[in-house]
């Protein structure tokens, strides 16, 4: 059977579906005295690029990508839980959107980190693909 035909005849559903993990803020937890987890999800492509776009300012040879902003703005698209679009939660922490509310919810490196497990369940990874030694491939 062909790589196409195996594709052609797998479920689309297992193919598809969407990755999630849990990651704890140990500062949070202290903080709070329980454990402060955050439920993240994977971000298709498109949305990606609909990202980077909107932190994206200039036009042509001039466009610049703010990153700190485009890792806020993934991660207001891929956080599960807690629910950073709260009224509430905005009306504690005096913001008025999910940005602004990570921005003050999390230090600088724990949007990193944060970002780095959602890009790892977008395929971002070293593991994602891989090379084929060329002696299997003459084997």
């Amino acid at each position: 059977m062909s790589l196409l035909e195996k594709l052609l005849s797998a479920d689309i559903g297992i193919i598809t579906t969407e990755s999630k993990a849990e990651l704890e803020v140990p500062r949070l937890t202290q903080l709070l005295g329980e454990p402060f987890v955050v439920e993240l999800k994977e971000l298709p492509f498109q949305q990606i690029e609909e990202a980077r776009n909107f932190a994206t300012t200039g036009k042509g040879k001039h466009k610049v990508v703010d990153n700190g902003e485009f890792t806020c703005i993934v991660l207001s698209k891929t956080i599960v839980t807690p629910d950073l679009g709260d009224r509430d939660l905005h009306q504690k922490f005096g913001v008025t959107n999910k940005l602004d509310c990570i921005k003050k919810l999390f230090k600088p490196g724990e949007i990193d980190l944060l970002a780095t497990k959602v890009f790892e369940l977008s395929g971002y990874s070293d593991e994602a693909v891989k090379d084929i030694v060329e002696e299997a491939k003459n084997e």
